[in-house]
This record gives C-alpha cells, sequence and structure tokens, in this order.
C-alpha cells in the first residue's frame, strides 16, 4: 500500500464522447491510499460504468473537498443571476467564472444545490467547491431553490426548481461560455436528493417549461445525499404520496449518469 498524488490531464475538457483505455486514465488521490480494481465496473464510487474515466477524474477531483457548513463566508461569485421566477419569488445561480474566462469559450460546468433538509439552508455551503474548480477551469455554480422555511414549499417544488436550473444552464450555454453537453450536478443532503431526483425521475416539471431541454447532469457527485425516500428513507413521511415518483434509488435506470456518492462512516440520517 502507497500514498500517491493526482494528475488528472483531461479535467477541463472532459471528453464525454471519446472513452479512455483504462491505462490512459490516472485518477489518483493526494494522500490516498492506493486501492486495486479502482476502475472495476463494481467498483464501489460508480454506479454506471459505462460512461467515460474523464468525467471520474472529475468527480474524485471533488470527492477531495470537504462539504463545509451550511453557510460559508469570505467566497463571492462572480455575478449572480435569476434563473427563475415563480409569483414574486427569484431564484438565483451564483456563478464562479475561471480566469479569462469569456462567452466565446466553451468549458464544462457543474451546479450544486445545498443541504437542509428542504427546509433551510444557503447556496453559499458550496461556495468554496466552486471557487476551487473554477480555478481548474470549469464554471462553477451554486442554484437557489425554493425551501420550506422560506417559501412553504414541499420537496417536490425543490425537485422541480433543480431541473429548472439545469435547463437554464443548457438553454443559455452559450452566453455561459459552457458547452451543453458537459453540464454536472451535485449537491449535499437534500441538495444531493435535488440533484439526483432531476436526474433520475420523470415528473416534477414546472408548468410551462421547456422539456425539450434535458434536465438530466452529465454526471452527479453526491455529499451524503437523501436517496431512499421509501418507507424507513429520510423523509417518507413528507413524500409519502408519492415516494415511488421522487426517490432517486427507487428511480436508477440504464440512462442514471456516472455518479459518486459520498457517505460519512458516522452519519445515521441517510
Amino acid at each position: 500500500m502507497r500514498e500517491v498524488a493526482l494528475t488528472l490531464r483531461s479535467l477541463c475538457r472532459l471528453e464525454l464522447t471519446e472513452p479512455r483505455r483504462e491505462e490512459e486514465t490516472e485518477i489518483v488521490i493526494p494522500g490516498a491510499v492506493e486501492e486495486p480494481q479502482t476502475h472495476d465496473a463494481a467498483g464501489r464510487w460508480q454506479f454506471m460504468p459505462h460512461k467515460t474515466h474523464s468525467i471520474i477524474a472529475l468527480v474524485m477531483t471533488i470527492f477531495c473537498l470537504e462539504v463545509q457548513a451550511l453557510e460559508v463566508e469570505g467566497f463571492k461569485p462572480d455575478k449572480s443571476v435569476v434563473y427563475k421566477t415563480v409569483g414574486k419569488t427569484e431564484l438565483k445561480i451564483h456563478i464562479f467564472n475561471p480566469e479569462g474566462h469569456g462567452t466565446a469559450d466553451s468549458r464544462p460546468g457543474i451546479v450544486f444545490f445545498f443541504g437542509g433538509g428542504w427546509n433551510g439552508g444557503s447556496p453559499s455551503q458550496f461556495y468554496p467547491h466552486c471557487e476551487h474548480l473554477a480555478s481548474l477551469g470549469m464554471v462553477a455554480m451554486a442554484a437557489e431553490y425554493r425551501v420550506k422555511t422560506k417559501h412553504g414549499t414541499t420537496p417536490q417544488e425543490c425537485v422541480k426548481d433543480g431541473k429548472s436550473a439545469i435547463r437554464w444552464i443548457r438553454k443559455n450555454a452559450r452566453e455561459l461560455g459552457i458547452d451543453p453537453d458537459k453540464v454536472l450536478a451535485g449537491g449535499g443532503s437534500a441538495g444531493g436528493h435535488v440533484a439526483a431526483a432531476a436526474a433520475m425521475t420523470e415528473g416534477f416539471n414546472e408548468e410551462g417549461e421547456d422539456l425539450a431541454v434535458s434536465c438530466v447532469p452529465a454526471a452527479l457527485v453526491l455529499f451524503n445525499p437523501v436517496y431512499d425516500n421509501g418507507p424507513g428513507g429520510y423523509g417518507h413521511d413528507r413524500v409519502k404520496g408519492y415516494w415511488q415518483q421522487i426517490s432517486p434509488m427507487h428511480n436508477i435506470s440504464d440512462k442514471t449518469p456516472p455518479t459518486i456518492v459520498m457517505f460519512g462512516s458516522e452519519d445515521n440520517l441517510v
């Protein structure tokens, strides 16, 4: 067993259409212990082995980032844009751009959704992640979505907003300098649920939204996500009338994007 360093040659290119042979992709984590069969199809950090290794390279980089507290100070987005208006509620997406980024670029992008049990929380939770990924060449974003304490909403509206955010990014990809085929999504706890449900579930679309624009991200990066809404799962009482439709674990299919999921060994909630 030995410690090795991280080399990600194509982190900011994310070549989704040209799979690499395993020996061409170095995915090693700083300070990590080498594990056998890391890239095996049944590997413990891959749901779906049929996508390319360059996506996994990216999510392994994000794996190295610690999830911060629900509200984080000291980080400032390059800009914040309203992506959705519901009644009098404006929902913003907070954007961190790489240095020298412009609309002529076509970079990979990622959007994070904050945790808070669908009750509260702040997009600033993922500002450190966004700033770091922007420094590596990605357009990284943290999205607001409706929550119970502020908007009196249910988990259904949270997922609707998650889908709206991903569609907005794809629809405005040219103006954002993003490749619409390389949009990833991530989140923590309830935000992980929002990202996963946006990728896996069929319903929960906002009325009047252009469903021709896909809300399925190219990959998922989930920190302690709420993934099981079934009986005995987290939040079942709040979604018991439609849990089979909104529970990510019960909607995994061959269309599910490549996914990395991180849980704490002392996490008794999800």
